[in-house]
């Protein structure tokens, strides 16, 4: 994790900006310590970049970029081609993430965490997951797993779930 930045960082970071919207993309920031705040904030850098690209989580982040980037292309499909695309309201709706897979190495000091959100859940999903990282010398220390019931086309209501498990390898030690 970054934990400060100075003057030089904040111009490089203005410049990154600058040049992926030149080319019509959109930097998000999340998980941004209070130092590098205080720093982008006394640098105004935050009304450069837009407070509306700033997120307490990554998950947070992903989403709205999401919900960005399917509102850009509603925007482009219709005829209001002059739509402010910086507005915060465009990530107000909603949109359905497919099944992902992610992991952490910044949760926990002695073990690697690995998020893995399904769509549709089934019975021995967890039994399966376990299975793999079992076949790749892991061992769980920990595993939650919470329910996730959303509304899909329809009115389907799907059971799906997010599954997060603490792992160390057996191979080596540490993570």
């Amino acid at each position: 994790p970054v934990v400060s930045v100075d003057s030089t960082a904040v111009h490089v970071l203005q410049d990154v900006v600058n040049a992926f919207r030149t080319r019509g993309v959109h930097i998000a920031f999340a998980m941004v310590g209070n130092r590098v705040e205080k720093t982008i904030r006394k640098a105004k850098l935050n009304d450069f970049i837009g407070d509306q690209w700033f997120f307490p989580t990554v998950n947070e982040a992903v989403l709205f970029c999401l919900r960005h980037q399917q509102a850009k292309r509603e925007v482009g499909a219709s005829s209001d081609m002059g739509a402010d695309m910086s507005n915060p309201e465009v990530g107000l709706k909603p949109v359905r993430p497919g099944d992902e897979i992610g992991f952490s190495n910044d949760l926990h000091h002695a073990c690697t965490a690995i998020f893995v959100n399904l769509i549709r859940d089934a019975p021995t999903s967890a039994f399966r997951i376990m299975a793999v990282l079992g076949k790749h010398q892991l061992t769980v220390r920990r595993a939650h797993i919470e329910a996730t019931d959303e509304e899909h086309g329809g009115g389907e209501i799907a059971a799906g779930a997010k599954h997060t498990y603490f792992v160390r390898s057996t191979r080596h030690p540490g993570k």
